[in-house]
């Protein structure tokens, strides 16, 4: 079996595959350090395998060319129809290995006050995120929401962190020995303890659906929260066996073809939300929550993606 060097802390989850180095070639990339499809191509025994397993390499999906290669099989957080094309929440199932050895969901407090309503923690700059940031630019809320958006520096008179990471000061963490977690993947309880929900803005607002630690966050950490993502977010997380707040809020919203108009109708849930009593939401949201963390943390993530790999590589014997 083939993995990347640089990668190799990541072994300990693949360890029990048992694949046949002579006719498999796996190959995962951390999406720290992209790696393109030629650059696969160029691998030394590519043309050799039988089977090519891509695991969190949702970059390759944009390159049509893999499609025209039966062996390549690609897993990642992207639920998409193409054939071979396969969801692994990856992101998610670090989460759960992490959260597992560091409990950081210990840290998060239990109070009757917090001083701001939302944390909308944008990240990086991209168009549709622009449509949040403009929301909030022209809001009467500004000073309720710990926001965060590198892509314009604007905050509306409420509280702009140039970093939101304060949780780990040197960037990473050990958490099992072997692997390295970083800021973006444990439970943000510095801010979390200061506001009551969440506004998640995905990385990517189409569909099919990209799952990543922006949506993991809150269902780990027992959060209501409001999506700004592609069309059917929550249609699919339900799929997956998570509780939403369509009891709650209106979450209409999720049906919406049009990305600017889907995110005006989420928009209208914060305002609904910034005129209710969170104490209130969260005794009727509690149910949802507490399922929501128990299905994250119980669910084996990896468990269909290593019994469809290994049928692969079977059948190819």
């Amino acid at each position: 079996m083939n993995y990347k060097t640089e990668y190799s802390n990541w072994m300990p989850w693949f360890k029990d595959l048992n694949l046949n180095p002579d006719i498999d070639m796996l190959w995962l990339v951390h999406h720290d350090q992209r790696t393109s499809l030629s650059e696969l191509q160029a691998s030394p025994v590519w043309k050799s395998r039988k089977n090519i397993f891509l695991l969190d390499n949702e970059q390759v999906l944009h390159n049509e060319q893999w499609q025209d290669d039966s062996r390549i099989h690609v897993w990642s957080p992207v639920y998409t129809p193409m054939q071979r094309s396969n969801l692994w929440l990856f992101w998610f199932d670090w989460m759960q290995e992490i959260e597992t050895h560091l409990n950081f969901m210990s840290k998060l407090a239990s109070v009757d006050s917090k001083p701001f309503l939302f944390d909308a923690l944008l990240g990086t700059s991209r168009q549709h995120k622009d449509i949040i940031d403009n929301f909030v630019t022209n809001s009467t809320l500004g000073s309720k929401i710990f926001y965060r958006y590198v892509g314009t520096c604007q905050n509306a008179g409420g509280l702009h962190t140039h970093g939101a990471d304060e949780e780990l000061p040197n960037g990473d963490v050990m958490y099992n020995k072997v692997q390295i977690a970083n800021a973006s993947v444990i439970v943000p309880y510095i801010i979390f303890n200061q506001c009551w929900y969440t506004l998640v803005a995905e990385t990517s607002d189409l569909h099919p659906n990209f799952y990543t630690e922006k949506t993991g966050k809150p269902l780990l950490a027992k959060r209501l929260f409001v999506m700004f993502a592609g069309k059917h977010h929550l249609k699919n997380l339900k799929a997956f066996g998570f509780r939403t707040f369509d009891g709650i809020i209106d979450e209409g919203y999720d049906d919406i073809d049009d990305t600017e108009t889907r995110y005006e109708q989420a928009w209208k849930q914060v305002e609904f939300l910034a005129k209710q009593d969170p104490l209130k939401i969260y005794k009727l949201a509690q149910p949802i929550l507490e399922h929501n963390h128990r299905h994250f943390m119980q669910t084996n993530w990896k468990k269909e993606m290593h019994q469809t790999i290994q049928n692969i590589s079977h059948s190819s014997k």
